[in-house]
């Protein structure tokens, strides 16, 4: 399933892709769903499988390490991480302060909540829909990625994580914007751990 609200060409490239392949569904949004985070959430909304694994569309994770994931989560895993910092995972072109942000980032999170996964950042994560059935996200932005991993946290769900392969994007610029995405990952955090502690 691919959800977009691209202004350049993406949506309909993506439905010529639907209507070539049976299994892509496409779904758009309206100008007011912008951002990384709500397209995870159109997507999760949308979803009609029991797992929702969301992806990268630059490629910048693998494919070919979707079994990984569902092969921990048929072994009874919620949540299963596609990580970057464990024993067996190859990475390609990771700037360094992209790898020293994250890993400092990922330090505080098993600070504040007692996270044990090393790699909280990446979008590559394999979700139970039914655990998401009951998370309320809010995020909008690329913090969702940690938002989720928090709250199932929170939720005391069975979380693994699984050795992967990630790369520097070959074509096109990101918009992520690494200042303004550190804001706003470390506002949930700190968000959600007042929330825990005064609930």
């Amino acid at each position: 399933m691919l959800t977009t609200t691209a202004t350049d060409a993406t949506p309909r490239l993506a439905d010529m892709l639907a209507a070539d392949v049976g299994i892509v569904r496409v779904v758009h949004r309206m100008d007011g769903m912008r951002g990384f985070g709500m397209a995870i959430r159109s997507g999760i909304e949308a979803a009609r499988g029991d797992y929702v694994v969301p992806f990268m569309a630059d490629l910048s994770d693998n494919p070919e390490d979707i079994p990984k994931l569902l092969r921990k989560a048929e072994e009874g895993a919620e949540v299963v991480v596609g990580s970057r910092f464990i024993g067996g995972m190859r990475a390609y072109g990771y700037s360094s302060t992209k790898l020293v942000s994250n890993r400092l980032y990922n330090a505080f999170l098993r600070m504040l909540f007692g996270l044990k996964v090393k790699d909280c950042t990446n979008a590559f994560k394999l979700y139970s829909r039914r655990l998401l059935s009951g998370m309320r996200l809010e995020s909008k932005g690329f913090e969702i990625n940690a938002e989720m991993i928090i709250k199932a946290h929170m939720m005391h769900a069975r979380i693994a994580e699984v050795p992967t392969e990630w790369r520097e994007r070959r074509a096109g610029r990101s918009k992520m914007r690494l200042l303004n995405v550190w804001k706003d990952y470390g506002l949930v955090a700190i968000r959600l751990f007042l929330r825990r502690l005064f609930r």
